[in-house]
């Protein structure tokens, strides 16, 4: 694999699965002075990619010419030009070597052979930063560039709970935006794990068309179990895109909305405005007052009552979770009238 001659048209390689989001803050001032001084100052101390050998494998970084690439394309919208301007993209290739026998002059040698892989790194200056690529490359990548940015930006990583998940889903039952910027159009899977119960340790939900009346993720919830996916269809601005959101993976997926019919600069550009403001979103949930961080209990109560509407009986009685998130809230049961 070559990486001295940059592609004419935008490219990447697999899907657009983030393994690592990332909230960052700024130690050397210097990097305050916009995103194209950033940039240069980053190259300026970056390790370049440069081959090893088996024993010492290369790794380093190349720039990603993200707002060249928005100049170039003609039909990008001013808000996705606005999103391209305020990144640095950095593509960061490790080699990996794999031993072979191969025949040299006559005989039968164990040969290493390279292959160099790589992932993309998307700083949404000077706030966020996204690593994109399979769980272990992202791993290498997120390590490389701890270390690399160390002097100069502090990355502190970001995880969506399954409890910022489980506001989610209360601000959806409630038909509530998340943010002025972001809101859900439909929810369609989930995924709850705990204790074994009458759906298994996991109990998965897949294309539903209600997901506020599915049965697995209601009875998980009242079971204490935590929820640790959601998926569905959000806007993020002007732009639709359907995303799966995991505590520490987030997967935009390129078969619906304005991502489905989009070249790849369209595809990054959207997927990172869209994890732009789910992370501003997560980062300001945790400074929500408790009450307003938890659902209310009235919301559990609810998902009780629909699960005996469906003539699901219940092995339980809904105090445990009632009492935990109570406690969560700071209120007291006694200030609930349940029938």
């Amino acid at each position: 694999m070559s990486v001295e001659e940059p592609a004419e048209k935008f490219e990447y390689q697999g899907y657009l699965v983030f393994n690592g989001v990332f909230k960052t803050n700024l130690i050397d001032e210097r990097l305050e002075n916009g995103v194209s001084n950033s940039e240069t100052r980053l190259m300026d101390n970056l390790p370049r990619f440069q081959k090893g050998t088996a024993k010492n494998p290369g790794s380093g970084y190349e720039l990603i010419q993200i707002r060249d690439y928005v100049d170039d394309h003609e039909s990008i919208e001013d808000d996705l030009s606005d999103v391209g301007n305020s990144l640095i993209g950095l593509r960061y290739y490790y080699e990996e070597f794999s031993e072979k026998e191969a025949q040299i002059d006559g005989s039968r040698e164990t040969v290493f052979v390279s292959d160099v892989k790589d992932i993309d790194v998307y700083w949404s200056h000077p706030d966020f930063l996204f690593i994109r690529g399979p769980s272990g490359g992202a791993e290498k990548a997120k390590s490389a560039t701890q270390v690399a940015l160390n002097d100069s930006v502090s990355i502190e990583e970001l995880t969506f709970s399954g409890e910022f998940l489980l506001w989610v889903l209360y601000k959806y039952t409630s038909d509530a935006k998340l943010s002025d910027e972001l809101e859900v159009g439909r929810l369609t899977d989930s995924e709850t794990t705990g204790r074994e119960d009458l759906f298994g340790k996991s109990n998965v939900v897949n294309e539903s068309t209600d997901i506020s009346k599915s049965v697995p993720l209601l009875t998980g919830l009242l079971s204490r179990k935590s929820l640790n996916m959601l998926e569905g269809h959000f806007t993020v601005g002007e732009f639709t895109v359907n995303a799966q959101i995991r505590p520490n993976r987030v997967h935009v997926k390129a078969s619906f909305g304005d991502v489905a019919n989009a070249d790849p600069l369209r595809r990054v550009l959207i997927s990172n405005e869209f994890l732009r403001e789910l992370s501003n979103l997560r980062v300001k949930w945790e400074s929500l007052p408790p009450k307003k961080r938890y659902p209310p209990l009235d919301f559990f109560y609810e998902l009780y009552e629909e699960c005996r509407d469906q003539g699901v009986r219940l092995e339980f009685s809904p105090d445990k979770v009632l009492t935990k998130y109570a406690n969560l809230r700071g209120e007291s049961l006694d200030e609930y009238d349940f029938a």
